[in-house]
């Protein structure tokens, strides 16, 4: 892999209750980066597009949705010592409309999300 190399993905977010967020994110490999007095590789992360789905388990129904990607930044590290992922810092802005649909009747919002996660695993080295 070479520094600037981007790959995309698909994911899903669960968000419980049978509602979900699909993401897809772009991924560049950024290279080495002295992380916690250890060398892992970095790569960046952005989420280029959003949308929202509901199954069934709740008691409304999603009869529209209009959200974007306001702003996305994120990263993680890669420990090529353990052949694993050791850290992740992720934020995401999600903005937009939506509709849904309770009893027959049409309940408009518009939806201003930031969500933010953080995690480092425990197997990083020196911890």
């Amino acid at each position: 892999m070479n520094i600037g190399d981007t790959w995309q993905r698909d994911e899903t977010a669960n968000l419980g209750q049978g509602q979900e967020f699909q993401l897809q994110r772009t991924f560049t490999y950024l290279g080495p980066e002295e992380r916690n007095g250890k060398t892992m590789e970095k790569v960046d992360m952005k989420t280029t597009s959003v949308a929202f789905d509901i199954g069934g388990q709740l008691p409304l129904q999603l009869k529209e949705s209009d959200l974007k990607v306001e702003s996305s930044e994120g990263a993680y590290w890669y420990d090529p010592e353990l052949k694993e992922i050791v850290e992740i810092h992720d934020k995401n802005n999600f903005v937009g409309t939506m509709t849904f649909v309770a009893n027959g009747n049409e309940l408009p919002a518009e939806l201003d999300l930031t969500m933010e996660v953080g995690t480092k695993f425990k197997r990083m080295a020196g911890e």
